[in-house]
């Protein structure tokens, strides 16, 4: 009888196991989902306004490239560490980057989808990786908590870092 009994608890913890995952897994999708969604709107919204800097626009579009990826929370996980690890190594596109946002306030409305974009495009990456997922969303949206407007710095920082032999996979049918 002992013996039934370990079988029927390793069953139970293999059942609970598999629940949770295929749980976690579910819900992850689905805020990934409602994230790339939002992502591809604002985005949307800022590649087609001729207002929208250069620079904006071709950050915008590199995110697009990582949304759909599943290595893309591990790339941008470890970029993320690389910055936080080389504070003396300053970005040298940031003066481009702090030009063109400038610009993009004059206009709330792109200042605002930009920030959505940028917010929603790195939530979006984080998701489709359970194992760097969250330690991206851990390191990146902490400091969101306090200021949603932090996301696009994050994403041009991370943008300087990521492997420049590395190709992105063909763009696939995004709105973008």
């Amino acid at each position: 009888m002992t013996i039934l009994n370990i079988i029927l608890s390793i069953l139970v913890a293999v059942s609970f196991a598999i629940s949770w995952f295929v749980t976690t897994k579910r819900r992850h999708y689905e805020e990934f989902a409602r994230a790339s969604e939002k992502f591809f709107k604002s985005a949307t919204l800022l590649v087609e306004d001729p207002d929208t800097p250069d620079f904006i626009v071709d950050l915008i579009l590199n995110i697009r490239k990582y949304v759909n990826r599943q290595d893309a929370a591990k790339l941008f996980y470890e970029a993320l560490q690389m910055i936080e690890n080389d504070k003396t190594n300053e970005d040298p596109s940031m003066p481009e980057f702090t030009a063109a946002l400038l610009r993009l306030k004059q206009n709330p409305e792109l200042a605002e989808a930009f920030v959505d974009a940028s917010s929603s495009g790195l939530m979006a990456i984080s998701y489709r990786n359970m194992y760097y997922g969250w330690r991206l969303r851990k390191n990146v949206f902490r400091f969101m908590r306090a200021r949603k407007e932090i996301a696009p710095t994050v994403a041009a920082s991370i943008r300087s870092k990521l492997p420049r032999n590395h190709t992105p996979l063909p763009d696939g049918p995004c709105p973008v």
